[in-house]
């Protein structure tokens, strides 16, 4: 459990489910509930075993025990409530809503309620029960009171996270517009939309939008208004005055909120507010050496006004789109003298760096891919060492190894002619390939490997597939690293069925055609799946994380594609998609 609590920090459902089912299932109940206390009403968090009806009934009003109901007496005395007969309790008796549903509804007959506190002070209450009158032991109720006390660590864990991402979340809002000052030097816009978005949604406002005074910048940004309506929010002209909040940022220069448009006599446009429909408004100045040079307005759609730590955080918005509008005139300047040299310098730091990726990355191939044909001879000298051992020497062992060391010389020697090629000119050494075959050379290679680990494989290989163009050895390499993958992939299967599944169709009708690899392993995190292509990213713990990003760069130089999905039960699906040949060449293949 307290693995549990540790991996799933900051989400307390995982904990939840995993104490309730733990509890009623080591304290032999039937069903059990958590909730938390927010001063006024329990409200359902977790269930376990509870009839949907119950749940719902729960859900739909906050739960307000009476003083003399079981909650009620466990809230009122912060001690565990254990009631024998649930339906012989007053409560239930004199017809009490919360525990006639929980008899009639849930079924519960015995019921042990434990409170949840953190320093005497409430947090909620965490219940089981039992569909029978049976009363739990003392042991019982010491292990509920256990996991009550684990519930209130992943509570704890849950607000310091909450806590922690506010604070995150600004610190990392700031890093996020200085990251877009510095990478969009000569884009304004790009700054101005990223910082009113930011001020919008960290500041828990509807509308938000950029105002400038086009003598230092003409630049204009918006957020949340509908795109019929973007022209309202273009038409506030910034210019001293009262009718207007803008206005009055720009004639006080500071900022000005009004809590709502509506009571406010000064105010001027009525038409752009019932068109949007705002109430409540702050803006904050964009101040140049005291001097506003725009402003930064946030709207609410009802009243309520902005905090002062808020209207805080938009001013510190406010003065990043300054360095941002201040960064833009400067590199302006720059930019007319030095464009053409930074073109000059990009074009050489390009090729210079395109030339040490080839290098790094041919080094690289060749250390991961002739490691494991290396390997392969290593594993069949020693076999074969072991079998001239024996007494007889096994002549038929020894002569397999050493057919399998001939093979796998002849793999690595065929390695380095695939990554010259891979690395030279494109479409060296292409012939016209039939992808059934490779499919099939590639199982038969790996037999042995299939066979150790019991592996079942199924082919499910179109006939009449139509050919390919392409490099033999190299697509040879791209099929035996998938299959390799989903063997070693399948190695943490302990309790199920090993199944590697190839397939080879027609894509949609088009003139291209689908090899697919599937196997029955425990999948891929959905978060790692966008990444799993790149260079030096492994899910491997030995991993180079070259193999996939080889592949993948294979299938590009084929005019293809290589993409990786979860399986439809389990599993991972690795397939790509080559362009078949021309008809002309399918009429000269038939012929």
């Amino acid at each position: 459990m307290l693995k549990l609590i540790s991996s799933s920090f900051g989400d307390p459902q995982p904990v939840f489910a995993s104490i309730l089912a733990s509890a009623v299932r080591i304290c032999d109940a039937d069903n059990g509930v958590i909730s938390r206390w927010d001063g006024n009403a329990l409200h359902l968090v977790a269930t376990h075993n509870m009839p949907q009806a119950f749940i719902e009934l729960r859900e739909q009003s906050p739960y307000r025990p009476l003083r003399h109901s079981p909650s009620g007496r466990m809230l009122a005395t912060g001690m565990l409530v254990h009631i024998a007969d649930l339906a012989a309790d007053p409560a239930y008796l004199e017809g009490d809503a919360p525990p006639v549903a929980a008899v009639e509804i849930g079924g519960i007959r015995t019921m042990l309620a434990v409170p949840l506190l953190k320093d005497s002070e409430l947090m909620g209450s965490l219940s089981i029960g039992r569909k029978e009158v049976r009363p739990f032991a003392d042991e019982q109720i010491e292990i509920v009171q256990n996991f009550a006390t684990q519930a209130i660590v992943a509570i704890q864990n849950a607000q310091l996270l909450h806590e922690l991402r506010q604070t995150l979340q600004e610190q990392s809002a700031a890093a996020d517009v200085l990251k877009i000052i510095s990478r969009s030097a000569f884009n304004l816009q790009a700054v101005l939309d990223t910082v009113v978005e930011l001020a919008a949604r960290l500041c828990d406002a509807d509308l938000a939008a950029v105002y400038a005074n086009p003598g230092y910048f003409r630049a204009f940004a918006t957020y949340g208004f509908p795109t019929s309506h973007r022209e309202v929010a273009s038409n506030v002209v910034f210019e001293p005055g009262r009718g207007t909040i803008v206005g009055r940022v720009a004639l006080e220069a500071k900022p000005v909120q009004v809590a709502d448009v509506l009571g406010d006599p000064e105010y001027t446009l009525h038409e752009a507010q019932q068109r949007v429909g705002y109430r409540t408004v702050l803006a904050v100045p964009l101040l140049r050496e005291s001097h506003p040079i725009g402003a930064i307005s946030l709207m609410r759609v009802t009243v309520r006004p902005f905090t002062d730590k808020q209207i805080e955080l938009a001013q510190n918005f406010a003065d990043q789109a300054v360095i941002a509008i201040e960064n833009t005139r400067l590199i302006a300047e720059l930019r007319q003298r030095t464009e053409e040299l930074g073109r000059s310098l990009a074009d050489l730091q390009r090729e210079r760096d395109n030339k040490l990726m080839n290098l790094e990355a041919m080094a690289a191939s060749i250390a991961h891919e002739v490691r494991q044909p290396l390997s392969a001879i290593a594993t069949s000298g020693n076999a074969a060492l072991r079998f001239l051992g024996r007494t007889p020497p096994d002549h038929k062992e020894v002569r397999s190894s050493l057919s399998r060391i001939i093979t796998n010389s002849h793999r690595a020697s065929q390695v380095f002619d695939n990554i010259r090629t891979l690395f030279g000119k494109v479409d060296k050494g292409h012939e016209l390939i039939d992808m059934n075959e490779i499919v099939l050379e590639v199982l038969h290679t790996l037999r042995g490997e299939l066979k150790d680990r019991v592996i079942t494989v199924r082919t499910e290989l179109t006939s009449q597939l139509p050919l390919v163009m392409g490099h033999r050895g190299q697509l040879h390499e791209v099929l035996l690293n998938l299959v390799r993958n989903a063997i070693e992939a399948m190695d943490a299967i302990k309790d199920g069925r090993r199944v590697l599944q190839a397939r080879t169709e027609r894509h949609d009708g088009r003139d291209e055609i689908v090899v697919a690899i599937e196997d029955s392993g425990p999948g891929i995190d959905p978060e790692k799946l966008d990444g799993i292509f790149d260079a030096f990213v492994s899910t491997k713990p030995q991993g180079m994380g070259l193999g996939l990003a080889i592949c993948r760069m294979i299938i590009d130089r084929h005019g293809g594609q290589l993409s990786a999905s979860s399986g439809k039960r389990r599993g991972a699906v690795f397939q790509f998609i080559l362009p078949r040949q021309s008809v002309d060449s399918d009429a000269a293949r038939s012929e």
